[in-house]
């Protein structure tokens, strides 16, 4: 795989995203990264119906920090464009686990743990759909899963990427968001991530973020998957 948009760890800092070269120049294996599933895709329950939801603002403003951070396509170039799942999707806490995800800057699980994951779990219940309220320097698309699926019907998958990209160039990929769990004061967040970026380009995880001086930094992270 080319490209990564997750979890370099040195040290005690987690950088998300990341290209390749960024693991070279550290001069670690991009193997060493913890990974559950090194061949499967997420698990998701797209099958249930799109609930009506009210989001959190703060949620548009987690999504819009790690966005704002993917900003090299698979090729090492400059992203452009952003192109995301219009409905949220969620990777099982039981089936992708938690609990080295969850720190506080020094390393300790937070207090309220139990209040971030109640928040995750009772947001990600179902898929809900996204509006239009992400704040990013470039443009960005809401596309269907549907519409991402066609592009590989009957197993096309090189034609498949060629026709996503034909459309979609100068994007990452195909970016899919759960639902932001927050602790009460809505200074730790949990979310998942997933990115489908070609036949053997992606990866999905889970990430722990922080509100620190107004502004939210990624502080821990842990690999679901990665192709």
């Amino acid at each position: 795989m080319k490209f990564s948009t997750l979890l370099l760890v040195t040290c005690a800092t987690v950088y998300l995203p990341f290209g390749l070269h960024q693991f070279e120049r550290s001069g670690r294996d991009p193997r060493d990264v913890e990974i559950a599933c090194a061949s499967c895709g997420p698990y998701f329950n797209t099958a249930a119906l799109l609930a009506e939801a009210e989001f959190d603002n703060e949620e548009y403003v987690v999504y819009s920090t790690l966005l704002s951070g993917i900003d090299e396509t698979k090729d090492g170039k400059p992203v452009k464009l952003s192109v995301l799942n219009d409905q949220t999707e969620d990777a099982s806490l039981e089936r992708c686990p938690w609990d080295s995800v969850i720190k506080s800057p020094n390393g300790t699980i937070p207090s309220d743990v139990e209040s971030i994951i109640k928040d995750y779990k009772a947001k990600n219940k179902e898929p809900h759909k996204l509006s239009r309220a992400l704040d990013l320097k470039i443009n960005y698309l809401l596309v269907g899963r549907r519409e991402f699926n066609s592009y590989f019907e009957g197993g096309r998958v090189d034609e498949g990427w060629q026709a996503f990209y034909g459309k979609y160039s100068d994007s990452s990929g195909y970016i899919t968001f759960s639902r932001v769990g927050f602790n009460q004061s809505k200074t730790q967040a949990l979310i998942y991530l997933d990115l489908h970026c070609g036949e053997l380009c992606g990866v999905g995880g889970h990430i722990f973020l922080s509100k620190e001086k107004g502004e939210w930094k990624v502080i821990g992270g842990k690999l679901c998957w990665m192709s």
